[in-house]
């Protein structure tokens, strides 16, 4: 499948040009694990396998408690994802298990508190590996920035890379959505 058909035909609550920039991404770091927190309609997770198909390698684990209407069908994924029904962190020893080992790449869309934030990452430090990629989603929503920017000036064992993604969505209530913030393990 095409890169324009993969973006063009996967419902994920990204902007085209963010799809384009996770596949690119999953695809240019050729991970061996990679962890996705927040599958929501599972469009994401098609990105993400799309591209490890591109690499002819890899495997996903994700984690989501199931709220949102799965959209995609996870059979046609499941050849390289496997899906845990559960909230992050708790559910991260799990999803180590499942992938054999530690994540390269963890793609955090879950839990846009602060709090939760500041947890998945804490929750994250013993699963990924040395130089692993955490890439947040909705880094402009408020929760996550405020999260983030403490994590950037706290952690030493996490170096900021910054905005990948600068795209910003701002609702009528007035809060930011949208924008790619990249970290990586010291």
């Amino acid at each position: 499948m095409r890169i324009d058909e993969i973006i063009a035909g996967t419902i994920a609550q990204m902007m085209p040009s963010e799809k384009v920039l996770l596949y690119a991404f999953v695809s240019s770091c050729k991970p061996e694990r990679v962890l996705e927190i927040g599958a929501g309609n599972g469009g994401s997770a098609q990105i993400i396998v799309a591209a490890l198909d591109a690499n002819c390698a890899g495997k996903l684990v994700s984690i989501d408690p199931g709220i949102l209407p799965m959209l995609v069908d996870w059979k046609s994924i499941s050849h390289r994802a496997d899906l845990i029904v559960g909230y992050s962190p708790a559910m991260l020893g799990d999803a180590r298990m499942i992938a054999g080992g530690d994540f390269d790449l963890v793609f955090i869309d879950g839990d846009h508190g602060y709090g939760g934030v500041i947890e998945d990452v804490r929750g994250l430090m013993p699963c990924i590996s040395r130089g692993a990629y955490l890439l947040f989603h909705d880094a402009w929503y408020s929760g996550v920035k405020r999260a983030l920017d403490e994590i950037a000036g706290t952690r030493t064992d996490l170096i900021d890379c910054g905005m990948i993604s600068a795209w910003k969505n701002e609702t009528v209530a007035g809060e930011t959505w949208g924008g790619m913030r990249l970290f990586r393990r010291a």
